[in-house]
């Protein structure tokens, strides 16, 4: 049995129409991630109430931050944690403004315990330096 305009109704289907054209479509949140891509801030989203958000990351993430300052919060006090202290709030600014040369350099200040670490590889990552994992 074919299913009637009623069935389509009551699974949440709402059928407009316009001008005799009869469009279909499903009354739900719908969200889509898109990852690896280069986008735009072009409205991609058209229609009667619908919206669109667009997130803009630099790649490096808070989250990544927070964890490459743990490592550095393992390191003794003295001059290295200091530096590197300071190093990470460089880098951190560097970032933000989309200066990936200065990051990358910024980067490299790090002491090999620090670049080495799960945090450091992320970043290097996230920044380029490093393939990320097939």
């Amino acid at each position: 049995m074919e299913p009637t305009l009623r069935d389509l109704e009551r699974a949440g289907i709402i059928i407009v129409n316009q001008n005799g054209v009869v469009n279909l479509t499903q009354n739900a949140n719908r969200s889509v991630s898109i990852t690896d891509s280069t986008l735009t801030d072009t409205q991609i989203i058209t229609g009667d109430n619908s919206t669109q958000n667009i997130n803009k990351t630099s790649g490096v993430t808070e989250e990544m931050f927070a964890a490459f300052l743990a490592e550095i919060d393992k390191l003794p006090e003295g001059e290295e944690k200091n530096n590197a202290l300071a190093d990470a709030k460089s880098l951190q600014d560097a970032v933000k403004k989309g200066n990936w040369e200065r990051a990358k350099k910024i980067y490299s200040l790090f002491s090999n315990a620090l670049r080495d670490s799960a945090a450091g590889v992320t970043i290097a990552k996230a920044l380029g330096l490093l393939p990320p994992l097939p």
